[in-house]
């Protein structure tokens, strides 16, 4: 079965055959490539485009910076109060008792004999003397990605350094960067959901699809929080973009940038980890002519092992840039010590234990007889997207699936974001 042709920028009233990779077939046979034509980018329907999407972001990113005081300063939501004192503190104060079953000042005295110049504060990836990672400066449980934290903890130091006015590193006012960046983060996913858009579908529905993302409930609240939930958005939506590519061109590029993008995703939010799923089903649709007879064996290899090659950059891409951003998930203390460390492992389990529903405490009350998946479902139509958006939103996407198990024309447009959607909710 072979691929289906993509709508392109230039010419999106109809699906075109891009120029010009093997697995477009003709006929069973294998075309010659065309040369490029320039690309002429001052066209008029470009520049509209243009103004369209600068338009919608301007305005995406007014809903998502107006009100940011909407608390005036009495720190109402939970996990945002308590990354405001981490990011606050990191980096900052000495090394305190780990929260690791099993620490004791030993683990401090180590420190001080491994760094006595420091008084026992290690290195970036050194995780049992770093006082970048929040257990060791006393914030026992920490199952937030890192990434984000240290964003907002390094641009507060930038802010408080431009300024001359040191609270706005301080727990008073850091947690006003910390917004600020997760608007910053959602106005450039805006950007790369209409990259999506158009990429699949045509500038129209990219169009279409930035204004109804810039204008949803939940991105707007969401972008609202110093918390992890935006600015995880960001490289997510970046990594979707290069698996789309993927179905077309299968690019050792796009293969790097889905590795990276989803490295920098873990460490925001370990729970998106899924997403490493997409990239492989985006090799496999971008493989299927493989299982056309009438292609020669050796470009049958080429495809085979491009799709192969690309995902192991893309695997290995993860990697390094997931050890890079959440340095403190392995023990060090070089970057090259990457085994995982035991604190991190101990984290994730608290962070499983108290999603389980075995954790008898306050936050899990509020799931209490609560039906699955439909009350999700329920919260996602009616305050995270509004009822009409909701619906039509659902509604397309039980469309694009019934087009995709019936493999109808343009159905591989459809396949990864039906699979990720499911896969996911």
């Amino acid at each position: 079965m072979m691929n289906e042709p993509v709508a392109r920028d230039d010419q999106h009233a109809t699906p075109v055959t891009p120029d010009v990779m093997p697995e477009r077939l003709v006929n069973g046979a294998v075309p010659e490539k065309r040369k490029r034509r320039p690309v002429a980018w001052l066209t008029r329907d470009s520049l509209i485009t243009a103004v369209l999407l600068i338009a919608i972001m301007a305005f995406g990113g007014y809903l998502r910076f107006v009100g940011q005081n909407w608390d005036d300063f009495t720190d109402l939501h939970p996990d945002e109060r308590f990354l405001t004192g981490v990011a606050a503190e990191i980096g900052a104060v000495g090394l305190q008792i780990g929260s690791t079953p099993g620490d004791s000042p030993t683990h401090m005295q180590d420190c001080v004999q491994r760094y006595p110049a420091t008084n026992g504060v290690g290195g970036y990836f050194d995780s049992e003397c770093s006082n970048l990672y929040p257990p060791n400066i006393g914030h026992g449980t920490y199952v937030y990605g890192e990434l984000p934290l240290f964003i907002v903890h390094y641009a507060a130091k930038l802010v408080a350094q431009a300024t001359g006015d040191p609270t706005w590193a301080a727990y008073d006012r850091i947690h006003f960067v910390g917004r600020s960046v997760s608007a910053i983060a959602d106005i450039f996913t805006i950007f790369f959901i209409f990259l999506i858009g158009r990429r699949l579908y045509g500038r129209w529905t990219g169009l279409l699809a930035a204004l109804l993302y810039s204008v949803a409930v939940l991105p707007i609240q969401l972008s609202h929080f110093w918390t992890m939930d935006a600015v995880t958005n960001l490289p997510l939506s970046i990594a979707i973009y290069c698996a789309v590519r993927v179905l077309d061109r299968s690019r050792w590029q796009d293969y790097l940038g889905f590795g990276a993008a989803l490295g920098a995703a873990i460490a925001c939010r370990i729970n998106v980890a899924p997403l490493a799923g997409l990239i492989v089903l985006a090799a496999i649709i971008y493989s299927m002519p493989l299982f056309d007879v009438t292609i020669p064996w050796s470009e049958r290899g080429r495809i085979f092992s491009r799709a192969i090659i690309g995902l192991l950059i893309a695997g290995a891409a993860t990697l390094i840039v997931f050890r890079v951003t959440n340095p403190h998930a392995f023990t060090g203390p070089s970057i090259f010590g990457i085994v995982p460390y035991r604190d991190f492992l101990y984290q994730l389990s608290q962070a499983q234990y108290f999603t389980s529903g075995h954790y008898d405490g306050p936050p899990n009350y509020q799931w209490i007889d609560r039906a699955p998946y439909l009350f999700a479902w329920r919260n996602i139509v009616e305050w995270g997207m509004g009822i009409p958006l909701g619906l039509v939103a659902w509604g397309a996407w039980i469309w694009a699936m019934v087009q995709v198990i019936r493999a109808r024309k343009l159905w591989t447009r459809h396949a990864l974001l039906v699979a990720w959607i499911f896969v996911y909710f």
